[in-house]
């Protein structure tokens, strides 16, 4: 299997619609590309049975011949993962977190973009806080935990009156629910928290959240 980034699967997949002398409906491509990437794989089968008929009848085709064609042109490829950089200034102090944009996290406060800065404060929003660590953690699920991020906001969480134990662990299920990381990204998570003594209602809230994952790993 050979990675491919959305625009190239788009343009794959332009190319041989092209060639089939069908229309390429700019609705098609990215609704085929959806499907790709919360399977994970290409399974034209699968991806030409979600086409609608209308689709089919206008370019007098079958649905195996468009699956043929889907087979041609993405067939063995995967989407490659696409990072992006945040950046968490917490109490003055900048941090970096490298988080994966494959998918967000609901609510506007946590869709993160390339070039996102995140400002955190005792006296600042609350809905920045839970935006950083929101960040945070997707930086740790994509292999990129930052210490001292988490540390910093960790002390901020607990100088405030208005982020408990639950928003905390509501954020980090939030998260773990659209991330999907792996048990053993769950457990290193878990071990960096314990090692650098981070306690709290941020290391209490994600260490449980996390655990339960560890405890309780998909099927």
């Amino acid at each position: 299997m050979s990675d491919a980034t959305p625009a190239e699967m788009q343009t794959l997949l332009a190319a041989e619609f092209d060639r089939q002398g069908w229309q390429y409906d700019l609705g098609i491509g990215p609704a085929l590309l959806a499907q790709v990437e919360k399977r994970g794989t290409v399974d034209a089968q699968v991806l030409a049975g979600s086409v609608p008929a209308t689709f089919l009848q206008i370019n007098r085709t079958t649905r195996e011949n468009l699956a043929a064609a889907i087979e041609r042109a993405i067939g063995g490829r995967i989407l490659a993962p696409q990072q992006e950089v945040a950046t968490l200034v917490i109490e003055d102090h900048s941090h970096h977190v490298t988080i994966s944009g494959h998918a967000q996290v609901q609510g506007s406060n946590f869709n993160l973009g390339e070039g996102t800065q995140i400002n955190v404060s005792v006296g600042g929003e609350r809905e920045d806080v839970l935006a950083a660590l929101a960040a945070l953690l997707r930086g740790g699920f994509s292999g990129d935990w930052n210490d001292n991020a988490a540390a910093g906001l960790a002390k901020v969480i607990q100088d405030r009156e208005d982020i408990n134990l639950d928003d905390v662990r509501a954020t980090t299920a939030e998260v773990v629910e659209v991330e999907q990381p792996s048990p053993s990204r769950a457990r290193e998570m878990v071990e960096r928290i314990a090692t650098a003594g981070i306690g709290g209602a941020f290391g209490t809230g994600i260490s449980a959240v996390l655990g339960q994952l560890i405890a309780n790993p998909p099927l």
